[in-house]
């Protein structure tokens, strides 16, 4: 797990400005014409909480624990923004 900073944006006003990046999930929106797909980071802030950001808003505060590209894949997050 890596230690991120999450920005504002737009209308998404982070929980807490740092917390801890868990993995890459899956989100979708109900559109007229169907789901809309899009990508989030799940961060775990200090207090415990979980919360799913737009990868536009984090950023990572440290290095990768080895030079390799670890992909990790959260499985049945269902969160509420």
């Amino acid at each position: 797990m890596r230690s991120v900073n999450i920005s504002k944006i737009g209308n998404i006003i982070p929980h807490a400005p740092e917390g801890v990046f868990h993995c890459w999930g899956a989100e979708f929106e109900e559109f007229e014409s169907g789901p809309g797909n899009y990508t989030v980071a799940v961060v775990e802030h200090s207090d415990g909480t979980v919360k799913l950001y737009p990868p536009e808003a984090i950023r990572f505060v440290d290095k990768p624990e080895n030079d390799s590209v670890r992909i990790e894949q959260c499985r049945d997050v269902s969160i509420e923004m």
